[in-house]
């Protein structure tokens, strides 16, 4: 990927330059990119800063209004345990 980024490709004579947009992941490769907590974490939740509960062998999240993540609070990374 870094050598088509750099150099792109060409076919038939026809250059072809790459730029990643996005990403699409399944869990455990977005918790790998962000550098994350694992998704069955106490704390793995990326939408909100709740933390889990360990009920019936399993985390669970009990508190269904807790304060959303911000870009801030992750850059800043205010849930040490998240990270």
């Amino acid at each position: 990927m870094k050598d088509l980024l750099h150099s792109g490709y060409e076919v038939n004579g026809v250059f072809y330059t790459f730029i990643i947009r996005r990403y699409i992941c399944d869990a455990p490769a977005r918790e790998f990119v962000k550098q994350i907590i694992g998704h069955t974490g106490y704390c793995s939740c990326e939408k909100c800063i709740v933390y889990g509960e360990y009920v019936h062998g399993r985390v669970t999240y009990t508190d269904l209004n807790a304060d959303l993540r911000t870009d801030e609070s992750f850059h800043n990374r205010s849930q040490p345990y998240h990270h």
